[in-house]
């Protein structure tokens, strides 16, 4: 209910994004947070942003801790890419300066 602002760290949640490195089954509890094996690039407002962390937190849970970049205050489309495809589009974060 808070708009991100420029610079803070937002964390983002998904499913679907492949492979941990190191892998992990799929039947059994993450006891640690393991990075994806491949890179997912973020972008915010079609800028990209940086990603400090990348990686499965849960069960088929994914987490993204990412930097807001800077950006005009309203709505920003957020997109990851996974080897090249893009995520739904609709998904979009309010920011304010």
């Amino acid at each position: 209910t808070t708009p991100a602002k420029p610079g803070e760290i937002i964390l983002l949640y998904g499913v679907g994004f492949g492979a941990a490195n190191p892998p992990q089954p799929a039947s059994q509890l993450v006891t640690a947070a393991a990075p994806l094996a491949n890179p997912v690039p973020v972008t915010i407002g079609g800028q990209v942003a940086d990603v400090a962390f990348a990686g499965l937190v849960e069960s088929g849970l994914y987490q993204f801790n990412v930097t807001v970049p800077t950006l005009p205050n309203g709505d920003a489309a957020v997109v990851a890419t996974i080897g090249g495809v893009p995520t739904q589009t609709g998904v979009s974060l309010a920011v304010q300066q």
